[in-house]
């Protein structure tokens, strides 16, 4: 009896061992399945990515330079001559050795790509779904760490850094025109935008726009999206730049006809006076109440103090709150750069988020401003 219950007890054991295995063996084959099927997949749609998403080209632009010294090099993709779409990359800034090359450096690595690894949603979105899929797209890398606005070679004690963004940026142009890649005297429409350091550098460069297009050419579309430029800085926000640095941005506002530029961090005021000198502009401004970024690390400024700048009588809320042509989407949170970083670019102010604004002021429809309900009541807003 004994002998029988033994033997029992190893059929159950064995039988236990092959009900394992069996089950085993079939979470093994629905994996290779899965795996065999996204295998597939993959292929699929690699074999078709060209069709589903852009397709980039690039040329090293002459006379133009990273932030190290290597060439700079600048990326498109035309679908035709008519309409195009210009993107300032983000990437921080930097002012001395410290913020250029100590061990926490406050701008991305200042060489030049010759890939693009970081996509906005408008670059990186399914052309199925995106309405500038139709357009040419021009993608300017950011490796200068001056927010598009340098023209000169710096030296930090003993380190060269080139801050030649406004350099490379019209040598670039200068060099699509050249090739043949572009041609302005076709220009019908014209999307230009950025975020972070290079929502700095589409106000900066939106001067050379209207310069290069025909002057004949009144009935270009012409679209502008800032995001999470900032524009609200602490008092002392200039002091921390070389002379250098500093004629670079006085030559910046002056482009715009704007002088005392450098009095004050609150650069939020002159929008006003940016919004009526190109009222021929649809302007979009998206921004974080408290955006970490350009404030505390890059402004001067506490996110609270900034928050209470952009709802300040000079500020972003009420510089674009009666503008036929300037209108912003203002979140109440500590987020930067929304047309990059997920989920930030799904956040939504009464059902518009940043995607679905930029496509509103692309429209034309740039008459109201969205805000966060919860800023709308701290800072009793109509």
């Amino acid at each position: 009896m004994d002998v029988s219950k033994e033997n029992n007890s190893i059929i159950n054991s064995k039988a236990d061992e092959i009900i394992k295995v069996t089950k085993d063996l079939v979470v093994f084959l629905k994996k290779a399945a899965c795996f065999y099927i996204l295998f597939l997949f993959s292929f699929m749609s690699t074999a078709s990515a060209r069709g589903l998403y852009r397709s980039y080209e690039s040329m090293v632009v002459p006379g133009a330079y990273c932030g190290n010294g290597q060439p700079y090099r600048v990326f498109f993709d035309k679908k035709g001559a008519s309409k195009w779409a210009f993107e300032f990359r983000p990437g921080g800034a930097c002012w001395d050795k410290d913020s250029c090359f100590g061990a926490i450096p406050h701008a991305f690595p200042l060489f030049s790509p010759k890939r693009l690894l970081l996509r906005s949603i408008f670059s990186k979105r399914k052309l199925s779904r995106n309405f500038l899929a139709n357009h040419s797209q021009v993608i300017f890398p950011y490796c200068t760490a001056d927010v598009y606005a340098g023209t000169h070679l710096a030296v930090y004690d003993d380190k060269e850094l080139y801050h030649y963004g406004r350099t490379n940026v019209e040598k670039s142009i200068a060099l699509l025109i050249d090739k043949g890649v572009l041609d302005w005297s076709k220009v019908k429409d014209l999307f230009v935008y950025g975020s972070s350091a290079g929502a700095f550098g589409t106000l900066v460069h939106l001067p050379y726009f209207d310069e290069v297009i025909p002057e004949d050419a009144k009935d270009v579309k012409r679209t502008l999206i800032v995001d999470s430029a900032g524009l609200h800085f602490g008092a002392t926000f200039w002091s921390k730049f070389t002379p250098e640095f500093r004629e670079d941005f006085k030559d910046a506002f002056s482009r715009h006809g704007l002088k005392g530029g450098l009095d004050n961090g609150n650069l939020a005021r002159f929008m006003p006076s940016v919004c009526y000198r190109y009222s021929h502009w649809n302007v979009g401004v998206i921004q974080g109440s408290q955006d970490i970024i350009m404030s505390r690390f890059f402004g001067n400024i506490s996110p609270s103090d900034h928050e209470g700048l952009v709802f300040s009588d000079e500020g972003l809320y009420q510089a674009t709150l009666n503008s036929n042509n300037c209108s912003s989407w203002i979140s109440k949170s500590i987020y930067h750069a929304y047309l990059y970083f997920s989920p930030f670019r799904w956040k939504k102010i009464d059902g518009v988020g940043p995607y679905k604004f930029s496509k509103r002021v692309y429209r034309g429809r740039t008459k109201r401003n969205f805000v966060s309900k919860s800023l709308k009541k701290a800072f009793d807003l109509n």
